[in-house]
């Protein structure tokens, strides 16, 4: 047989020479499985159509372009070349640009999305914060580069100069999601911001895919500072639209609402000041003419100190004509008052009489009662000789002591034991 002998670095050189040369650049059509992306940021996924998959591979700075999340399920379209690997004797896609195929299928898992995340609460207008109504710091999170922070700085700068912060932030691609969050987080450290605005300009609906997500849309809604989402145009809706505490149509739109019109304020204070001044002067005029009313009851204070004058003298007046009456009135009853010196003197000895009758009563009253206790001494004195039990030795009997105690009965005396004898008229020592 006449066949060709290839090595098997040559065979697969041949191949893979064949399959560049042959397809070139190519679209492939189909379904995202085994996504993977490398901590070097290269994403390695594979296409799925029926029963065929073909490996795929979109390096950072391609990935870096994506405009929206990459993740399984998702249909897209890939724009890339084909090559081989010839270490596992297979081939992939070399992925330069991807896009989505199935938009509808997208836009159902986000409106099934939205509908979840509405039975939880995330969008109830109850737990959105208050926009402040003049804000002195506000952070935009946003690209720096764009046009969107420039017409943002221009508009609230002639509306109402105050201070701003900007995040910079990847407004699309696989990148932008995960910027964003960061920059709420940054912010939700600064205790003198009073506003966030997340503002992008308009774009494709795949541009406009991060501020589906759902990380972003929780991040939104947990946020302790208000945010304003200013997204797109005016038709553009994405799912923070619902979680922020304000939707702006536009980030223009955003700059104006959330910044009051200096020069409408300048003619409110103007407006304030002119009642303010016209309610001060009515005050004023008020006053002088009370003041004018209490001036014209006032009496000058000689005129005072005269009729006080003339009130007192009649007053004292009265009251010497009063002293001078109850002197005579009294003088009258002290002479009408004559003193009887013989009735004094019968009444003084009448008191003496009865004096000395009172004093014969009392003594013999203090005889008698002691006559009565002295009788009843001798009585218990007589009771007392009576009951004695020097009355029974009198009769011929004796009272018989050891150690001062009284002997009653034998058996309280033992043989040569020393004894007392009481007797009527003393006391003799015995031995038994």
């Amino acid at each position: 047989m006449n066949i060709p002998e290839f090595g098997v670095a040559e065979f697969s050189n041949s191949i893979k020479k064949i399959v560049e040369d042959s397809f070139g650049y190519v679209r492939i059509r189909g379904e995202i499985i085994g996504f993977k992306e490398h901590r070097s940021q290269h994403l390695y996924f594979s296409l799925k159509e029926d029963n065929a998959i073909i490996s795929a591979i979109c390096f950072k700075s391609n990935a870096l372009n994506i405009g929206f999340k990459i993740e399984n399920g998702l249909e897209v379209v890939i724009s890339g070349k084909v090559t081989t690997y010839s270490a596992r004797s297979n081939y992939q896609i070399i992925a330069e640009k991807i896009e989505i195929a199935g938009i509808g299928t997208l836009l159902k898992k986000i409106e099934k999305l939205k509908i979840d995340l509405q039975k939880e609460g995330i969008f109830d207008s109850d737990k959105k914060l208050k926009i402040p109504k003049y804000p002195k710091n506000i952070a935009i999170i946003t690209s720096k580069t764009g046009a969107v922070i420039e017409d943002m700085k221009h508009r609230i700068s002639q509306r109402y100069p105050l201070n701003i912060k900007l995040y910079h932030v990847n407004v699309q691609g696989v990148n932008s999601v995960k910027n964003i969050i960061d920059g709420i987080n940054f912010f939700a450290c600064d205790n003198v911001i009073d506003l966030i605005v997340i503002a992008r300009g308009g774009g494709s609906f795949e541009d406009l895919l991060p501020y589906n997500d759902e990380s972003l849309v929780r991040a939104v809604h947990s946020s302790k500072i208000p945010i304003v989402s200013a997204i797109g145009h005016e038709t553009d809706n994405v799912l923070i639209d619902y979680a922020a505490d304000l939707r702006a149509p536009t980030p223009s739109a955003a700059a104006e609402i959330i910044t009051p019109n200096i020069s409408d304020l300048k003619i409110s204070i103007d407006h304030y000041y002119d009642k303010i001044s016209q309610c001060y002067n009515n005050f004023i005029n008020y006053k002088i003419s009370e003041l004018q009313n209490i001036n014209s009851n006032i009496r000058h204070p000689l005129e005072l100190i005269s009729n006080i004058s003339n009130y007192l003298a009649n007053i004292i007046k009265e009251l010497n004509s009063c002293a001078e009456k109850l002197m005579l009135k009294n003088y009258s009853d002290l002479n009408s008052v004559k003193l009887n010196k013989q009735l004094i003197e019968s009444n003084i000895s009448l008191q003496q009489l009865l004096l000395k009758k009172n004093i014969i009563n009392f003594a013999d009253k203090i005889k008698i009662n002691f006559q009565i206790k002295q009788d009843k001494l001798n009585l218990n004195n007589k009771i007392i000789s009576a009951l004695s039990y020097k009355n029974t030795i009198k009769r011929g009997f004796a009272v018989i002591k050891k150690d001062k105690e009284i002997l009653t009965t034998i058996t309280q005396v033992s043989d040569k034991k020393n004894v007392t004898i009481e007797l009527i008229d003393g006391q003799i020592e015995v031995k038994i």
